[in-house]
């Protein structure tokens, strides 16, 4: 099938477009000279996949019928040149070789159901649909929209409705914000507030899924100069926390754990003061600021007082030893002083106690098995 075009005298050339992509690849090459094989398969994917996308925009215009403008053309190569740019960089879909959790302070309305998730995002996929509607721009801006939600919402009072949600794998920062929440509302018995606990490398494996690493969006805008999309404010928060977004349909595929707010926010390394204070700066003051210091703790108690608290979160999972492990190398991650705890060994052998602790658990459950 042969395309008629009807060009317009002030349309950007798409050839010229072709080329300035060609100029990105001679830009990683300044002698345009590969001097390895690894160089030149580098080379030949970057051709080759400039090739694809405009014979793939050429067959979607096609799909549509015979004639077009040049404009329309111009538009489709450019947003799949784009996003094909944004993708190279992102690497949305690689999944994590080790297991890394991602933790949610998550409010919804409140139900009788035990480890129910619902979620006012909107469950839109990022899939080619998307691409095709949307640029990469647009997207940015979205994901700068929700970057700043809180902050908008406070201001204007009402809820707003994003395609993403937000995680981080830092334990202590969604548990502080957990805190927050909770406190927010306390009064509102139509609203619950739980601790949620995803598994990344399920959700990278779950289809119509995508998680996107907020300081990976962060680096492609410094990268291609676009770093006015999203304000400077929402980009330090999010890499304070190092926000991940989830975006798509069947995120609850990648829930490992959920647990009600009281009982995490009751565990015994978590101090009123922690929840209270307006951010984790304030609590750090407190504790500097603390009358007569950090009280000292007993060693053993300090790894009893650890393995509870990993093992409240990890809930119908607190007999998974491995993963409650990982929970409390995640506590222990900040040092155990960040939790108020103070011992007279290193967190060192604190961890050591608490996998012994564990591991004792571990026999005493095999010993009760009847054969």
């Amino acid at each position: 099938m042969v395309l008629t075009f009807f060009p317009l005298s002030s349309l950007p050339d798409l050839g010229r477009l072709v080329q300035d992509r060609l100029n990105i690849v001679n830009q990683q090459f300044p002698t345009l000279a590969p001097n390895t094989l690894d160089d030149f398969r580098i080379v030949a994917d970057e051709l080759s996949s400039i090739a694809s996308i405009c014979q793939a925009t050429t067959n979607i215009l096609a799909a549509r019928g015979e004639i077009h403008n040049a404009a329309e053309a111009f538009r489709e190569t450019k947003r799949a040149l784009e996003w094909a740019e944004f993708l190279a960089a992102i690497k949305v879909d690689e999944t994590p070789s080790q297991r890394t959790l991602l933790f949610r302070a998550h409010n919804q309305p409140a139900t009788d159901q035990s480890g129910s998730y619902t979620s006012a995002a909107l469950r839109i996929p990022f899939d080619d649909d998307y691409r095709q509607r949307y640029s990469v721009q647009e997207f940015l801006k979205s994901l700068g929209m929700h970057l700043g939600k809180r902050t908008e919402e406070t201001k204007s009072g009402r809820m707003m409705e994003t395609t993403f949600t937000s995680t981080s794998p830092k334990l202590e920062w969604a548990l502080h914000l957990t805190g927050q929440k909770a406190r927010a509302f306390k009064e509102n018995v139509n609203v619950q507030v739980d601790f949620v606990i995803f598994d990344l490398q399920a959700l990278r494996r779950a289809p119509q899924t995508h998680v996107f690493r907020v300081e990976d969006v962060l680096r492609f805008l410094e990268t291609s100069n676009q770093t006015n999309l999203i304000l400077a404010d929402y980009q330090d928060w999010a890499r304070a926390c190092d926000e991940y977004l989830i975006m798509g349909r069947g995120i609850e595929k990648g829930i490992v754990q959920i647990t009600p707010s009281w009982k995490v926010l009751s565990t015994p390394i978590i101090v009123g003061e922690f929840h209270r204070s307006f951010t984790l700066g304030l609590y750090k003051k407190f504790l500097k600021g603390r009358v007569g210091g950090i009280p000292q703790t007993n060693y053993e108690q300090a790894c009893k007082d650890v393995v509870l608290t990993a093992k409240v979160m990890a809930g119908q999972k607190s007999k998974d030893i491995e993963f409650v492990q990982h929970l409390v190398s995640l506590i222990l991650k900040p040092e155990l002083s960040f939790w108020g705890i103070r011992v007279s060994r290193g967190d060192a052998e604190i961890a050591k106690g608490c996998e012994g602790l564990l591991e004792d658990g571990l026999v005493a459950q095999m010993s009760q098995i009847s054969i």
